[in-house]
């Protein structure tokens, strides 16, 4: 019988092994492979909302004054952990601090109301690293009003009607929003000031910016 040619023992080798442990280089075990989270069906009635503002309202048209808020809306089916996509009507409202009421009962005078529904809902949709969402600019140039509220802060109602018909569905508390721009950095007032020199004593008032 001729001898088995080293090569090939090897292989034989190799081919009988099996991994039972994987390790990572400190030692401990190497993590589960992630698994996808479960599909949303689409029969699910939507139990919560949550939204996702970003980090500062823009200015469109330059005149230090934020003006359009951008946000990302999560519609959830409690138990199921996935965002779904879902016909119907978002319904989002700013209210000056502290007068918004409560997101099933909000106050009836909003500074400013956005509807959102048909096809202006359905060209919102986008793919998050969250999962899917409505990614909405909510402008408070709408309709040729001004962007200068009158407030620096505003409480925030996010609301969904499904077409469905099923009750509507409030985000859980009311969302706290600045509406600070550049033009709050430089505002400008009489300054009184008292000037010293040998002497004489003397009251200067001046308008300088306050930073």
């Amino acid at each position: 019988m001729s001898p088995i040619p080293l090569p090939l023992a090897a292989l034989a080798l190799l081919a009988g092994c099996v991994t039972t442990n994987v390790e990572t280089s400190d030692g401990r075990p190497a993590p589960p492979t992630p698994r996808a989270a479960p599909a949303t069906p689409t029969d699910a009635p939507v139990t919560a909302v949550a939204a996702v503002f970003g980090p500062k309202p823009l200015d469109t048209n330059g005149n230090l004054l934020p003006d359009t808020i951008q946000v990302e809306l999560y519609l959830f089916a409690q138990p199921y952990p996935t965002p779904t996509l879902r016909d119907g009507t978002f319904e989002i409202s700013i209210y000056p601090m502290g007068t918004a009421g409560s997101p099933d009962q909000p106050s009836p005078d909003p500074l400013r109301n956005w509807t959102v529904s048909g096809e202006k809902l359905l060209a919102s949709r986008v793919q998050a690293l969250a999962g899917p969402c409505y990614r909405l600019n909510l402008s408070l140039l709408d309709d040729g009003r001004p962007d200068d509220l009158g407030v620096t802060s505003v409480d925030v109602v996010v609301r969904f009607r499904p077409v469905t018909g099923a009750r509507t569905i409030a985000m859980t508390g009311v969302r706290t929003l600045s509406l600070k721009g550049s033009a709050d950095l430089f505002q400008t007032g009489p300054v009184e000031e008292t000037i010293e020199k040998p002497g004489q004593r003397m009251r200067e008032t001046r308008i300088e910016s306050k930073p």
